[in-house]
């Protein structure tokens, strides 16, 4: 994967808060760290995966559509996916 198809893929997504199911992280954790942070101003939680280690991994296009489907979106300074929980 490369960083055009993943800006591709993620063009649309908003930085939004998502249901993510337990299904769609077992598909991304065996790629990608995916850190469980909070944010400090909101105290909202979000998950965050780096966005060169993803690049580095050998995560196939495929999954390309599980990113999109639960929300991901790149942070301002593009160096990360994040995603707000909305599991409440």
């Amino acid at each position: 994967m490369q960083l055009k198809d993943l800006k591709e893929a993620l063009k649309d997504n908003q930085l939004s808060y998502s249901t993510i199911s337990a299904a769609a992280m077992a598909n991304i954790i065996p790629f990608a760290n995916v850190e469980l942070k909070m944010d400090e101003e909101s105290l909202d939680y979000y998950y965050k995966i780096n966005v060169e280690d993803l690049l580095a991994s050998d995560m196939p296009n495929d999954e390309l559509e599980t990113l999109k489907s639960q929300g991901w979106s790149f942070s301002d300074d593009s160096k990360s996916l994040i995603v707000y929980l909305n599991n409440g």
